[in-house]
């Protein structure tokens, strides 16, 4: 096969049933998620397959099922006999995901971590009114100029916070100003999404960075044995220090994503395969770069095609 990436998504691909298919041909998607869920002291499958979606989408046990969902698929991978990728990259959550793919973290070790960034995250946004939008079709300057002047009128913090492309940016902060962020940017033209009632990535989670990193500090981070490209600084890192620092800065700088893909296509990489459940990534690289090939794990070409 010729040089290919594996991206793994981050949070917004969950969906209740997701791999039930797979896990009735593969042993190994079940087998990992009774590994992560004994670990964890509670059944992850049975919250994936029924529920209830409150449960499913509640980031404590989002960020766990997620990294859960997209090892089992590379150990399905892997199970097959499958070359390696040459290169990882993980979209915001999806990083850890990528660590533990690349050998640099255990799957253990890694839900538990991401549990707790959870709780973090939940504890940063306690009695907080904020959210996260998607804005299409501006570009990235008008973005920072309308946050700013938004932001600004009541002192309240409203970011860019994910650049999926030129004209395709999350922004999250207080829900006062996001509204007045909406507003502003369908004057401009743009189409606005509702996105999450949480606000990753922006000021908002600095106060927990200090408390996170002391968690991180407790993990056993390994050298990758895959490079794996992180999402703030778009560099491949080698070091313990260094991958753990990337991961605490990523709780409140941006998803450097867009340039994530370009980094990649500069090594002459077009293929990109997607380990998680749904298409999410492939679908934003897809609009972007149409000349690219994408592979969901997760979908009927994959099971047809072993």
């Amino acid at each position: 096969m010729p040089p290919f990436a594996m991206m793994f998504p981050g949070q917004g691909s969950q969906k209740r049933g997701m791999l039930a298919e797979i896990a009735q041909n593969y042993s190994v998607i079940k087998q990992t998620f009774d590994q992560a869920s004994h670990v964890l002291g509670y059944d992850l499958w049975h919250i994936v397959q029924h529920g209830p979606d409150k449960d499913l989408n509640n980031t404590i046990h989002t960020q766990p099922i997620l990294i859960t969902s997209s090892v089992a698929l590379f150990r399905l991978w892997q199970e097959q006999g499958r070359d390696n990728p040459t290169i990882l990259v993980g979209h915001s959550l999806g990083e850890y995901s990528a660590l533990v793919c690349a050998g640099a973290l255990s799957l253990e070790e890694a839900v538990c971590l991401v549990k707790k960034r959870g709780h973090l995250m939940q504890k940063a946004l306690f009695n907080k009114k904020v959210g996260m939008i998607i804005v299409i079709g501006l570009n990235n300057d008008l973005i920072f100029r309308i946050c700013h002047n938004c932001g600004k009128e009541d002192n309240s913090i409203v970011q860019p916070v994910i650049f999926n492309s030129q004209r395709e940016v999350v922004i999250a902060g207080k829900k006062s100003a996001l509204r007045r962020v909406e507003k502003n940017c369908k004057i401009s033209g743009a189409v606005v999404l509702s996105l999450s009632s949480i606000a990753s990535h922006c000021e908002l989670m600095k106060p927990i960075a200090n408390e996170f990193a002391s968690a991180l500090d407790k993990v056993t981070l390994q050298t990758p044995q895959l490079p794996v490209l992180n999402n703030v600084d778009v560099r491949c890192e080698s070091n313990s220090c260094q991958i753990r620092s990337s991961l605490v800065r990523q709780l409140y700088m941006p998803v450097r994503w867009m340039e994530c893909i370009e980094f990649i296509m500069k090594q002459g990489i077009v293929i990109f395969i997607e380990v998680g459940p749904g298409n999410v990534l492939s679908k934003i690289i897809k609009r972007n770069s149409p000349h690219l090939t994408t592979i969901n794990l997760d979908n009927s070409y994959f099971l047809n095609n072993l």
